[in-house]
């Protein structure tokens, strides 16, 4: 046999046990006729019987592996190491890489017209047999040997697509998707819960963001019902807080000052005159560590917060851990702690759509608010007074949709309501219906206040997940909360989080249908 030297195709070179594996799949990858005339020394294949079975063993192996080992995910494991044997440089990317390149000449499904009874697998495996040919005529074998080979595998592919095709969400468990890259080179994830009523929800650790929840309707009909994207890049490019964290400090502080102890913070006026959110970059933007509870079908993101950050005292350990029930529920627990005096209030930032149509806007939902009083505001800061709702147009008492009386509080409602029973841990505090979908959203607190925002400030220059703009009352938030500006308000309920305290509060969006009927 002719020696073989060192190719300049890296993925062609490796341990001499591998040598074979490489050289087969070489011919198989490279096409090799396009390659033997300008590196002859790399394809002087041994013609002997051992070579003869090697390569019907990689055959049988690389089909092995495209189509159960990576179905399986405790045997998925072992996908970036063959993807290694099949392509040096994709050996991060799993058995999607090594199934890519055992297609090899893509070009030919271009050229195929695939009958309607064929899946995409279908499709794929015909690719995939017509490169075996391809390999094994290459390797000089008879006919028979051949007609042999790919009827075996002709009737196993058979058999695979007779099957019925398996459903990501009946396959449980929690999946992980790469999301994208932050600037600083930290790669982002997205994780989706599902349930078995079919409820799904889609959380990235970039900012903890909830970027989709789909909910069926009263006809079985699943849609997503809160405002997102499906791109990294847009969350990176700036929006108004879809479903993220937001904190330290969810909605405003006047000013953007705070007393405490004796000690006046001065934190960034991100909004006019005050401070929003937590400011410049607060825990909206922030990455979060992730780790998974398979069993309870939840994740809880961690994050430190350092002493000074966005201005507030005290290094700051935050939990926020996302639980998504078989009762529809998406519950939302957060845990925090500090070793110098602060404040905190931290919510959810969701925007939600009852029809899963963001091009309708939300003015027909019918809104119940379990709340006799609420803050009124000057500039969006509260006055301090806790005034009743009866005869105003922020009485939701008694269910009323969102648009009855919105004229008359332009632009909007972004108002905080003092709910009712405060002590009374979690309790229902809203509902929720969009009647042509069938829809029931309920949020369930323990903390002592809720934001009604109606998407006043959407404008159109945010595009959706169709790119289409998101104008004006396209969605709806319940942010639960402490008050806004309660670090200036002695009368409000006290955000002030000490050393050897703990932060605990818990919020619930639990999502189910009624009927026509009812």
């Amino acid at each position: 046999m002719t020696a073989v030297t060192e190719s300049p195709l890296p993925f062609i070179n490796g341990p001499p046990r591998l040598k074979l594996v490489n050289w087969f799949l070489a011919a198989h990858l490279l096409n090799a006729k396009r390659y033997d005339k300008r590196y002859p020394q790399i394809f002087q294949l041994p013609q002997s019987a051992k070579t003869f079975k090697a390569g019907i063993f990689l055959i049988i192996i690389s089909y092995f592996f495209k189509h159960f080992v990576n179905a399986n995910p405790k045997t998925k494991i072992f996908c970036p190491y063959l993807s290694f044997i099949y392509d040096g440089n994709n050996q991060n990317k799993g058995c999607k890489s090594l199934s890519s390149s055992i297609i090899s000449f893509k070009i030919f499904s271009e050229q195929v017209t695939v009958t309607s009874r064929l899946s995409i697998k279908s499709f794929e495996n015909i690719i995939f047999l017509v490169n075996l040919i391809k390999s094994l005529i290459f390797m000089k074998m008879d006919f028979k040997k051949t007609a042999a080979i790919l009827t075996v595998l002709i009737i196993v592919t058979g058999l695979t697509n007779c099957a019925p095709e398996q459903n990501p969400a009946d396959e449980g468990g929690i999946v992980t998707e790469e999301f994208g890259v932050m600037d600083d080179g930290t790669d982002v994830s997205l994780y989706t819960l599902r349930n078995d009523d079919g409820m799904e929800v889609s959380i990235t650790n970039y900012g903890g963001i909830v970027t989709s929840i789909v909910v069926p309707d009263k006809d079985g009909n699943l849609e997503d019902v809160v405002l997102g994207f499906d791109d990294f890049e847009k969350y990176k490019a700036g929006h108004p807080y879809f479903g993220a964290i937001t904190g330290r400090y969810a909605n405003r502080i006047a000013g953007g000052r705070f007393e405490l102890n004796g000690d006046v913070y001065e934190l960034p006026t991100n909004d006019g005159e005050n401070h929003l959110h937590g400011g410049v970059e607060g825990f909206d933007k922030k990455f979060w560590e992730a780790e998974l509870h398979e069993e309870e079908n939840a994740i809880t993101f961690s994050y430190l917060s350092p002493d000074g950050e966005e201005g507030y005292p005290g290094n700051l350990e935050v939990d926020v851990t996302y639980t998504l029930t078989d009762e529809n529920e998406l519950q939302i627990d957060y845990y925090a702690t500090t070793d110098k005096s602060t404040v905190l209030n931290l919510t959810n930032h969701s925007y939600f759509n009852l029809s899963g149509d963001p091009t309708q806007d939300i003015l027909d939902h019918q809104l119940m608010i379990n709340a006799d009083r609420y803050t009124p505001v000057e500039n969006l800061i509260p006055t301090g007074e806790l005034a009743p709702v009866e005869g105003t147009p922020f009485d939701f008492t008694e269910p009323e949709t969102i648009g009855a009386r919105i004229d008359e509080i332009p632009p909007g409602y972004d108002h905080n309501f003092v709910l009712n029973n405060p002590d009374a841990g979690v309790r229902k505090i809203a509902t929720v219906l969009h009647e042509e979908s069938g829809r029931v959203m309920d949020v369930y607190t323990d903390k002592p206040g809720v934001q009604l925002y109606t998407g006043n400030f959407l404008d159109g220059t945010v595009t959706n997940r169709q790119d289409q703009p998101i104008e004006q009352y396209a969605a709806f938030c319940l942010e639960t909360q402490y008050f806004p500006d309660s670090p200036n308000q002695p009368g409000f309920p006290s955000a002030v989080l000490n050393p050897g305290e703990t932060y605990e509060t818990t919020t619930i969006y639990q999502f189910k249908v009624v009927s026509d009927d009812e």
